[in-house]
């Protein structure tokens, strides 16, 4: 059913408008935006160009979003940092996605949570790759209970296994199709044992994590696009009252109201009669018709 819903959305991300472009392939409009290699991975092939419409004579607005706006240009983990737990634990140990609780306190740098301790006695500690050990070893373990460092928060439940370790590192730029394949993955590995169990956990709380922050992506690209649609009825409104003004003036110029039209010229022509009437006479007058 993931595979199917997968190969639909990689479909929409390849859609063409009615003129057969594809939407979301930048100016490379010719081309499917995605593809997915033999490898499994997702590629864009577009550009981050966006096209423009004049909606007036001084303004443009973009008609379009690109691919990797919409499509790849999205944090994976928790959007600041993500969690994951190595293929070789053996315990049964669940990391929680965990979160930023002090932003000012947070440190970008790739930790390292390591189990210690004896089994039923379990501790751990914490070490950055350049921050150095920022909680000792040798601090006890209890399964939900939070573990603070740096502006971070998370927890590990379960029972892991004495060595085993969980990382915590800035999260990086993850495709859309890429965080479903991940789900894809998870629910096709077999679960045979605490610890094969736990790496399943792991790997589906990340991967809808990860697809929740592709949703909130498009939701912000759908919010810009109800921006721009609403930008371009304001100025619809703004041409018709502008066309509006512009018949009044050429109305102004061009139209003719014919009953004062006739009016004025049988005044002008009752007005031109009398004057022609008026000269014939005065014309005809002599000093000797008075004698």
């Amino acid at each position: 059913e993931v595979r199917e819903r997968l190969g639909e959305l990689l479909g929409l991300a390849n859609t063409r408008d009615a003129n057969q472009e594809y939407l979301f392939a930048g100016y490379q409009v010719t081309s499917p935006p995605f593809n997915q290699t033999a490898n499994g991975t997702f590629v864009y092939n577009g550009d981050q160009g966006q096209r423009l419409l004049q909606i007036s004579s001084g303004r443009q607005i973009a008609d379009s979003d690109t691919g990797d706006e919409v499509f790849v240009d999205i944090k994976n983990g928790n959007g600041t940092f993500q969690v994951n737990a190595p293929g070789g634990n053996t315990g049964s140990g669940i990391i929680n996605m965990g979160s930023v609780f002090d932003a000012t306190a947070y440190v970008a740098d790739t930790y390292t949570i390591t189990i210690g301790g004896a089994p039923g006695n379990l501790t751990y500690g914490v070490t950055g790759a350049t921050s150095g050990v920022v909680i000792a070893a040798g601090t006890t373990f209890s399964s939900g209970s939070t573990i603070q460092f740096n502006g971070i928060e998370t927890d590990v439940s379960g029972t892991p296994a004495v060595g085993d370790t969980f990382t915590v590192s800035p999260s990086t730029k993850q495709d859309m199709f890429t965080s479903v394949q991940k789900l894809i993955t998870a629910l096709e590995t077999p679960v045979s044992s605490p610890d094969t169990q736990a790496d399943f956990y792991n790997l589906i709380n990340q991967s809808l994590s990860e697809i929740d922050l592709s949703f909130e992506n498009v939701t912000q690209i759908r919010t810009g696009i109800g921006a721009r649609l609403k930008s371009i009825d304001d100025q619809v409104v703004v041409n018709e009252s502008f066309k509006i003004e512009m018949q009044k003036n050429l109305s102004s110029v061009e139209d003719l109201d014919y009953n004062g039209a006739v009016v004025e010229l049988q005044t002008r022509l009752t007005a031109l009669q009398a004057a022609q009437a008026s000269y014939s006479r005065v014309q005809g007058l002599s000093l000797f018709n008075f004698i």
